[in-house]
């Protein structure tokens, strides 16, 4: 589970990259279900950045990684913190119902920082469960 707090204020900067992780995580996680691919699920998250106007490994792949989304969705976790099934460009395996999986979209911004969430979901016949519960506020 990753949460990102803020301490002092928080500027515009960060409450733009909160506004819209937080959206790439919800849109992910709406799309979890078995059959879809790790890759079809990062796909979802980098609609949501480049929409709102952020590079993506999609549309930026390795030309600048300090700026927008140039890394994975997540992860398994299983036996160990990082597994299959990989959620990013290699994610070619379908979920199925059982698997853990950690969604973290994040986005990186060098005026601004790094704002990241971060949450573990089972895959469900339905869908998924949310196994973690932390609240998302920026200010501790």
């Amino acid at each position: 589970m990753t949460r990102t707090l803020v301490i002092g204020d928080v500027t515009d900067g960060v409450r733009v990259l909160e506004s819209v992780v937080r959206e790439a995580l919800e849109r992910s996680r709406e799309a979890v279900r078995p059959g879809i691919t790790g890759r079809e699920l990062h796909a979802v998250a980098c609609e949501v950045f480049e929409l709102a106007g952020f590079p993506t490994q999609r549309t930026n792949p390795g030309i600048d990684p300090e700026e927008g989304f140039q890394f994975s969705l997540g992860h398994g976790v299983g036996l160990a913190v990082h597994e299959d099934p990989a959620l990013g460009q290699a994610g070619h395996d379908p979920l199925v119902a059982g698997d853990v999986i950690a969604v973290e979209p994040g986005l990186w911004q060098r005026e601004v920082g790094e704002v990241r969430f971060e949450d573990l979901l089972l895959v469900t016949d339905e869908g998924c469960e949310t196994l973690t519960s932390y609240p998302y506020e920026l200010t501790p």
